[in-house]
């Protein structure tokens, strides 16, 4: 399968995906495909057709229907880096009751379902749950100093953009890293390491 037919098309992941600039708060309330419930037992090559794709004049249908749940979405990647069988052109909503299904959709599709699995797991999942911790803290804790360190977490959101990495490590780290401080979640490998260079910057700042 030509790679071109896999790839996102510029307008499309305009429309679709969220702008990597957005700052987080509006990062979570974009509106993102939600998985289905309904495809646990649909076979791989349900999905794939060897009808040409409509032509797409909007992406709202793909935008309003659900993507196969993340174990099949899995099993659909490792189907097209291996290759589909020939002839197969369009990708069908296999997943979704017949009469919600738009018809025979671009192959590119599988790398829609793909990038918004990835994001609602590993950006957004991460980023939501930081959210609620902050405000579970604001509403147990009554202490001026804790209210306004929550207060300052949820301006700050305003500000982050949800996309890129955490600046001054010696390697990449995703900024959705951050989150996991703010949760009960930590201490890992990757937030000693953090903190390790926070220590080495206030170390040499006080030695001058």
């Amino acid at each position: 399968m030509p790679e071109s037919s896999l790839s996102i098309p510029l307008a499309a992941g305009a429309a679709l995906l969220p702008d990597p600039h957005l700052p987080l708060n509006v990062f979570l309330s974009f509106r993102l495909p939600t998985f289905s419930p309904q495809s646990a037992s649909i076979t791989v090559n349900r999905f794939f057709s060897e009808a040409d794709p409509l032509p797409l004049s909007t992406y709202t249908a793909l935008k309003d229907l659900p993507i196969p749940n993340a174990r099949l979405i899995e099993t659909l990647e490792h189907h097209i880096q291996n290759g589909p069988a020939a002839g197969q052109r369009s990708i069908v909503y296999a997943h979704v009751p017949r009469d919600m299904q738009p018809g025979p959709m671009p192959l590119w599709a599988v790398s829609l379902w793909i990038e918004v699995a990835r994001l609602r797991k590993a950006v957004r999942e991460p980023w939501a749950s930081m959210e609620q911790w902050v405000s579970k803290q604001k509403n147990t804790y009554h202490s001026p100093t804790k209210r306004q360190l929550c207060d300052m977490v949820t301006r700050r959101m305003s500000s982050i953009p949800w996309a890129g990495g955490i600046h001054g490590f010696s390697h990449f780290e995703p900024i959705s890293t951050l989150a996991t401080y703010l949760s009960s979640n930590w201490l890992c490998e990757v937030h000693i390491a953090g903190y390790t260079v926070v220590l080495v910057h206030e170390w040499t700042a006080v030695r001058g």
